[in-house]
């Protein structure tokens, strides 16, 4: 079966980006999102939300690559900044 989707542009960048990342392509990151929702042998939606671990360090990749990268020079270092201005 083939699916024609209209996407955005910012969509269609994210995507490019998670598949570059994760060395597939769009079309075989589309079939895997499609596949987790209708699991082989499973006419219950209950079943899908139990994933193997494979399956769920591959999305948690896939959710980590959507983030902004940070640095050690994103994160305020020091310790006075936790602290109140009256001395306490």
């Amino acid at each position: 079966m083939s699916i024609l989707l209209n996407l955005s542009p910012d969509l269609e960048a994210k995507l490019q980006r998670i598949a570059a990342s994760s060395g597939k392509s769009i079309e075989a990151l589309a079939v895997e999102a499609i596949a987790e929702l209708a699991p082989a042998g499973s006419a219950d939606a209950e079943d899908s939300s139990t994933l193997s671990l494979d399956e769920w360090n591959r999305t948690l990749d896939q959710l980590l690559a959507t983030l902004p990268q940070t640095t050690a020079s994103d994160v305020d270092t020091h310790r006075e900044s936790i602290y109140c201005d009256d001395g306490r």
